[in-house]
């Protein structure tokens, strides 16, 4: 993602914006989420 072209001066209507963009709601598999952990130096962590 680049740097901003402009400062965002009015944070409500970015924000309604963003909204109105839709959903970016993703899925990620367990199993992709064991593999992220690292279990050699975090194994005894939840």
């Amino acid at each position: 993602m680049g740097k901003a072209k402009k400062k965002i001066t009015n944070w409500a209507e970015y924000n309604k914006a963003l909204c109105k963009r839709g959903s970016v709601t993703f899925w990620i598999d367990d199993s992709a989420v064991d593999a992220w952990r690292c279990k050699a130096h975090h194994g005894k962590r939840a």
